[in-house]
């Protein structure tokens, strides 16, 4: 082999340890479907615009619908969502274009997605990373009723996040080998059989289980498999190249939204080709994901080869600690805020 040839060198994988996000420079507020807007929201490049029909003015102003009413008839989505309780996030103030790290703190940013609860957390997510979809489509028409601004709902958002919180079962179910358990057949063919997960969004189709009617790891693989790589497909991100700080070539995976930016992080910190800057790991000792970085992988035991927070390692030792202490003075151990973890002992 040549000299040239055995020196030759290589970029890492495909790695960044930011994304780029649209955010309102004023966040965003919560208005009904069917609502008229004051104001036209302050485009930014990367927001997609549908504009059907070129005005000068438009004189019955825009109104506010879902992105499930795009392509409908525009009279008919009007008073299909008048009356009803329809929440819509609508940007206020510039679009700016911002960079985000993929994790606050330790916390990577699918983990702090699924951990949104109402739509207050919602908003403030929202305005610290962007809306899920870095769109907004707007239709020009000549109605009386005027044209219509297409935002994302709250619901939206409730089905992004219980996809997500499906995942994260998944990966639970992987770790812990209980496939056979926890994976249902719903239907059984002879070339064919539907799965689900009792408790999640989970619904896919795949080859039927063997004679026995259990599903064995082979299945499972490949359903896990088809489930992130729909997400992917969906939420879809772009490859490039640019300059590291020492102005050498780098290559990156762009998402072209939040929800691409945590289906990246969440299916690569799982596959485990995602690079050092985004790779997340779960805590066997919590459950919930953190920077593999400042984690720590278990050595010895039943949990050997896991990874776990530092933190709940010392907070579950002190927790033991302080029940053997009470029942060696045989008096009732009470824990004030008592964290819950999901093993007995290590």
């Amino acid at each position: 082999m040549s000299k040239e040839l055995m020196t030759e060198e290589f970029l890492e994988a495909l790695g960044e340890g930011c994304y780029s996000a649209i955010i309102p420079s004023e966040g965003f507020k919560l208005i009904n479907a069917g609502e008229p807007l004051e104001t036209m929201p302050l485009f930014g490049n990367r927001l997609q615009m549908a504009l059907k029909i070129t005005l000068p003015l438009q004189k019955g102003g825009f109104v506010a619908l879902p992105f499930n009413k795009e392509g409908h008839d525009l009279e008919e989505a009007i008073k299909d969502v008048q009356g009803k309780e329809i929440k819509l996030l609508c940007p206020v103030g510039e679009l700016l274009s911002v960079k985000r790290d993929f994790f606050d703190g330790d916390v990577p940013l699918f983990q702090q997605f699924a951990n949104l609860a109402d739509e207050d957390e919602m908003l403030d997510f929202a305005s610290r990373h962007g809306s899920l979809y870095s769109k907004i489509t707007v239709l020009e028409s000549l109605s009386p009723n005027g044209g219509a601004v297409y935002l994302e709902s709250i619901s939206d958002w409730y089905d992004e996040i219980n996809l997500v919180k499906t995942a994260l079962k998944l990966i639970e179910i992987y770790e812990n080998r209980s496939w056979a358990k926890d994976l249902k057949v719903i239907e059984s063919g002879v070339v064919g059989a539907l799965y689900g997960i009792e408790g999640t969004s989970f619904c896919v189709e795949g080859p039927p289980p063997k004679a026995t009617g259990k599903v064995d790891e082979a299945i499972f693989r490949l359903l896990l498999v088809m489930f992130f790589n729909d997400k992917l497909r969906r939420h879809q991100t772009t490859v490039g190249y640019g300059l590291d700080r020492a102005g050498g070539f780098i290559s990156a995976i762009y998402p072209s939204s939040l929800a691409s930016a945590i289906w990246l992080q969440l299916a690569q910190s799982f596959f485990g080709d995602a690079p050092n800057e985004r790779m997340a790991k779960r805590c066997f000792i919590c459950g919930q994901y953190g920077n593999k970085a400042s984690m720590r992988k278990r050595s010895k035991g039943e949990f050997k080869g896991r990874y776990y927070h530092i933190s709940c390692y010392a907070i579950f030792k002190q927790q033991k600690y302080r029940e053997r202490t009470a029942k060696k003075e045989k008096r009732t151990f009470r824990g004030r805020r008592r964290k819950q973890f999901l093993v007995d002992s290590l």
